[in-house]
């Protein structure tokens, strides 16, 4: 800030007032609430820092002060994040299993406690106490599952998923990542069956980075659920299909090609019942595009293909109630298959079929799925002048509908980026492609910022 010789304060700039509503606010460490900074500006300019003052709408002011230990509750010896959002670490710090009816109860909400916390360290960039949280929820899962207490709220596989995503971003030693991951896989036989087949995939995963190979313990539990737990086909459609797709995320990791199909066959069946429901909705089958999202992360090879070949008989038995379902697979179908370079492709009759269907788009929906036909069409042409056509075409669309200025202004910048890498090396095509992108607000700086945005995600 400048001080004008009148001792006023220079404005704060929009930006700083935005940072200074995020650090001016965190939580009531009684009641949770978001709790406000009564002056926060004041405070800045004084230089204060050990000591902040908040006002909850709830339970009035408090305050939190800061020694080499980090901040704590003033007058006490109850931690506390700043700019957090809930107070998971106030009752984490005062958990007592017998406030609650049973060991049961206490040590499912200790598990949920302890994740809470790890998440708000988290985004306060505490990582090692994020860590040593995450470790404690790893061991309760297995102690809880031992014990035979029953988990019907995922209690148990948010935990481990937790785990197994700071696994996968390196925060752990392999030893203890070989040590929690196979008392987990151990513990697997003994929980619901939806939260034991995702948890075997993902105990698989994190094993098979360590060593490249499956523990018998993983074997020996996925061997268990191969067939289907008891009541299998009492649960509901639903049920099943989260069961079944746990499984064949674990049969894929494992290697097993055949296993991984079986299991995806079955679900496409459970699923076209579900999809035949008439009052069915696009949030009904949404946990179906999530799947496939997800089986498709480590695939390289065009075993998707077939994978997407049967989901395709699901968007036939939804097709009055959820029509766009065809096209978005179809649209993911290449998405796959362009960013793992499997080119040329001998489906584009798919891609001209959609073109075709949405000849003249009543929205900005269809239209993209025209101008995605069209930007794969181009990327699997091997003549470049086809293969501008193509750009063009799509960014012809986008323009008469203005849609670089829509919701879809990532789709527009996307094609743009590639209709600049086709004109590359002759300098009378950029121009015109420079002139094309412009008259549609579109300049060679921008789309230079939006490809390192792309590159640093």
């Amino acid at each position: 800030m400048v001080r004008f010789r009148d001792n006023r304060y220079q404005r704060f700039s929009s930006e700083m007032e935005d940072m200074l509503d995020r650090m001016s606010v965190s939580y009531c460490p009684e009641c949770g609430s978001p709790s406000q900074m009564p002056d926060p500006r004041a405070m800045l300019s004084s230089r204060e820092g050990q000591s902040i003052t908040m006002v909850c709408p709830e339970c009035g002011e408090f305050s939190v002060v800061r020694d080499a230990e980090g901040w704590k509750v003033s007058g006490t010896d109850i931690p506390y994040i700043m700019n957090g959002e809930t107070n998971a670490l106030t009752r984490l710090h005062r958990f007592d299993p017998s406030d609650y009816a049973g060991e049961d109860e206490a040590l499912l909400e200790h598990i949920i406690l302890l994740c809470q916390s790890a998440i708000e360290y988290r985004s306060s960039g505490d990582e090692d106490s994020m860590e040593d949280l995450v470790r404690q929820a790893a061991g309760l899962v297995v102690e809880a599952t031992n014990k035979g207490i029953r988990d019907s709220d995922s209690t148990y596989f948010a935990a481990i998923q937790l785990f197994i995503t700071l696994v996968a971003e390196g925060y752990y030693d392999d030893a203890t990542v070989t040590f929690y991951s196979s008392h987990l896989a151990a513990a697997v036989p003994l929980m619901e069956p939806i939260t034991a087949s995702g948890a075997l995939g993902m105990c698989a995963e994190s094993m098979m980075k360590i060593s490249g190979q499956a523990s018998q313990i993983v074997l020996d539990a996925y061997d268990g659920l191969k067939d289907g737990p008891p009541g299998f086909q009492d649960m509901e459609p639903s049920e099943r299909c989260i069961f079944l797709e746990g499984m064949a995320m674990a049969a894929d990791v494992l290697g097993k090609k055949e296993d991984l199909m079986s299991f995806i066959a079955k679900d496409m069946e459970e699923w076209k019942a579900i999809a035949s429901d008439p009052d069915l909705t696009e949030d009904d089958i949404d946990g179906l595009f999530v799947f496939l999202l997800a089986i498709s992360e480590d695939m390289v090879d065009d075993t998707f293909d077939g994978i997407i070949d049967m989901a395709m008989g699901v968007a036939d038995a939804c097709s009055s109630t959820v029509p766009y379902l065809g096209d978005s697979l179809t649209m993911l179908l290449y998405e796959y298959r362009f960013d793992n370079g499997l080119h040329p492709y001998d489906r584009t009759k798919d891609l001209e079929a959609v073109i075709a269907k949405y000849s003249e788009p009543k929205d900005d929906l269809e239209a993209s799925f025209v101008m995605k036909s069209l930007a794969f069409l181009a990327a699997e042409s091997e003549d470049i002048d086809e293969a501008i056509g193509y750009t063009e075409r799509a960014l012809d669309m986008a323009k008469a509908r203005r849609m670089q200025d829509s919701g879809y202004r990532g789709l527009v910048m996307d094609i743009g980026m590639s209709y600049m890498s086709l004109a590359e090396g002759d300098r009378k095509l950029q121009h015109a492609a420079q002139m094309k992108l412009k008259k549609m607000g579109i300049t060679k700086d921008m789309l230079k910022a939006w490809k390192k945005a792309v590159r640093d995600e």
